[in-house]
C-alpha cells in the first residue's frame, strides 16, 4: 500500500470513499478541499484503488483543519488512519491542528495529542417544518435579507470579528453553490447563516450570530418548509437552539468532538452556533 498526495484527479474515487462511509460531502466539497493553494491532502492507494484519505485546510495561518479522514471498511485496523494523520500533520508551520472527531476516530486522535474543545450534535429532519409561532415572527427592529454579493464584505468582517479567525475562502465557496441569509438589527449585521446541497441531505451551516435569538431566526429561514431532508451540526452548549430544533421536528443523529492540537481556542467562538461541517470546521 502506497501513501501519496490526494489530488483533484482523484475526485471520483474520493467521493466513492465518503459515500461508502455514509458521509454527506459532495463532489463539489471534495473539489474545494483538493484545489486550495496550500493543500496537504493524502491518499493511501492499494493496487490503484484509493482506500484511505485525509485533507488539511489552512485556516488564516493559525491552524490546519484536518478532515475527511476515511479508511475503506475492508482496510481498517491496519494503522492506515494513523499513517494518514502523520502525513497531514507533517508541517513546519503552523504546527497547530483542529478537527471534528467521530466516535470511531476519537481514541486515535487522543493518542496523537489532541484534546477536546467542544461537542457538536448533528440533528436531522426528514419531514416538513412544524409551525412554531414565536419563531416565525421577526421583531420590528430586525430584518433578514437573502445573501447576495453586496453582503459579502460585511459578512466576512462579521465572521472574522465574531469567530476570531478569517474564513473567507470557505464562505465564498458556500455562497457560490448554496443559499444564505443575513440578519440585521438597527442596520447592523447581527448574524448570518448558510445552507448547501449535500450528498444525502441539505446541510445548514454555518450559523454565526451575536445571540441565540438571532440564530433562531436564521435557522427558521434556512430550514424552510419542504420535504427535503436537512441536517445541521450544533454546538452542544447552545441549549435554546437545540430545544428549538427538537420542536421543529429535528432528531439527534450523532455527535462529534471538536479537538485541537497545539491551538488555544479563541473565546469569541461562542458566536458559532452551527459549524460548516466536519470536513471544514
Amino acid at each position: 500500500m502506497r501513501l501519496r498526495p490526494l489530488t483533484d484527479q482523484d475526485l471520483e474515487q474520493a467521493l466513492q470513499l465518503s459515500r461508502i462511509a455514509g458521509w454527506n460531502q459532495t463532489q463539489e466539497d471534495w473539489r474545494f478541499l483538493l484545489t486550495q493553494d496550500d493543500q496537504n491532502n493524502w491518499a493511501i492507494e492499494d493496487q490503484n484503488r484509493i482506500v484511505g484519505s485525509a485533507t488539511s485546510l489552512l485556516m488564516d495561518d493559525a491552524y490546519f483543519w484536518i478532515g475527511m479522514v476515511l479508511v475503506h471498511p475492508e482496510w481498517r485496523r491496519r494503522g492506515l488512519a494513523r499513517r494518514l494523520m502523520a502525513a497531514a500533520m507533517n508541517r513546519d508551520e503552523p504546527t497547530a491542528f483542529r478537527l471534528d472527531a467521530s466516535k470511531m476516530g476519537l481514541s486515535l486522535y487522543q493518542t496523537l495529542g489532541f484534546s477536546a474543545d467542544a461537542t457538536l450534535i448533528r440533528f436531522k429532519r426528514e419531514g416538513l417544518l412544524r409551525q412554531v409561532e414565536q419563531v416565525l415572527t421577526i421583531p420590528s427592529d430586525m430584518r433578514i435579507e437573502e445573501m447576495q454579493s453586496k453582503h459579502l464584505s460585511m459578512v466576512l468582517e462579521f465572521d472574522r470579528r465574531t469567530c476570531g479567525i478569517a474564513r473567507a475562502t470557505i464562505i465564498k465557496d458556500f455562497m457560490r453553490r448554496g443559499v444564505g441569509f443575513v440578519l440585521y438589527q438597527s442596520d447592523q449585521v447581527i448574524g448570518y447563516g448558510m445552507k448547501r446541497e449535500g450528498d444525502l441531505t441539505h446541510h445548514i451551516g454555518p450559523i454565526v450570530s451575536t445571540h441565540v435569538g438571532a440564530a433562531v431566526h436564521l435557522l427558521n429561514h434556512l430550514a424552510g418548509r419542504s420535504n427535503i431532508p436537512i441536517s445541521v451540526d450544533v454546538f452542544h452548549h447552545h441549549e435554546a437552539l437545540i430545544e428549538l430544533l427538537v420542536e421543529l421536528g429535528f432528531r439527534e443523529d450523532r455527535q462529534f468532538i471538536r479537538m485541537s492540537h497545539g491551538y488555544d481556542v479563541n473565546r469569541s467562538e461562542i458566536g458559532m452556533f452551527c459549524s460548516f461541517d466536519p470536513a471544514m470546521g
